[in-house]
C-alpha cells in the first residue's frame, strides 16, 4: 500500500494520506521518498518539519558519497528521531501561550462588561435618587411655606382675638 501511494507522488512533492486514524506523510525530493507515519493527533505541520529536517540531514551525510559508502550509513535514525522529539515545538508552545492569553483576555473583557453593567446600574440609581431628592425638596419647601402661613394665620387670629378681648374689656371698663 505504501509503495502504491509513493508511486503517485510527483517529484519534489509533499502529500498526506489518511487511513483509519493513521496519517501517512510523504516527502519526495531528488528521487528519494521520505515517509512519516503518525496518528491523526500529530497533525500535518510537525511531521513535515521532521521530514524536511530528515531530508536535510540525509542529504548532508550522504553528500559526495556513493550509495554503498559510509556516508549514507552515517545517519543514526534513532538518535535523529530522539533529538527531534526532545526539541520543543515552539509553534505549539506559542499556540498554547496564545490560547492562555486569549482566555485571560476573554475573562478580562467579561469582567469589564460586568463592571460596565454595574456602573450603568449605579448611574441609573443615582439619577433616580437625584430626581427623588429634588421632588422631596420641592414638597418639603411647599410644606414649609404652608406651615409658616398657617402659623402666621394662627398668630394673627390669636393676636386679633387678644386685641378684640382687650378692646372689649377697655370699652366695657372704660365706657362705664
Amino acid at each position: 500500500m505504501i509503495l502504491h501511494l509513493a508511486e503517485k507522488l510527483a517529484t519534489d512533492e509533499r502529500k498526506s494520506f489518511v487511513y483509519d486514524n493513521i496519517l501517512f506523510h510523504f516527502l519526495q525530493k531528488n528521487e528519494v521518498v521520505y515517509l512519516s507515519i503518525c496518528d491523526t493527533n500529530a497533525g500535518r505541520r510537525r511531521p513535515f518539519i521532521f521530514l524536511e529536517l530528515l531530508e536535510n540531514e540525509w542529504t548532508s551525510t550522504s553528500q559526495g558519497a556513493s550509495s554503498s559508502s559510509k556516508g549514507r550509513k552515517g545517519l543514526d535514525l534513532n538518535a535523529f528521531i530522539a533529538q527531534f522529539n526532545e526539541t520543543p515545538d515552539t509553534f505549539t508552545d506559542l499556540k498554547t501561550s496564545l490560547s492562555s492569553v486569549q482566555s485571560i483576555l476573554t475573562t478580562n473583557i467579561e469582567k469589564v462588561l460586568d463592571r460596565n453593567e454595574r456602573i450603568d446600574t449605579l448611574l441609573s440609581k443615582t439619577e433616580t435618587l437625584t430626581n427623588n431628592s429634588f421632588a422631596f425638596k420641592k414638597r418639603a419647601t411647599g410644606l414649609k411655606h404652608k406651615l409658616v402661613f398657617e402659623n402666621i394665620a394662627g398668630w394673627t387670629a390669636v393676636s386679633l382675638g387678644v386685641a378684640g378681648v382687650l378692646g372689649l374689656g377697655y370699652l366695657y371698663l372704660g365706657g362705664l
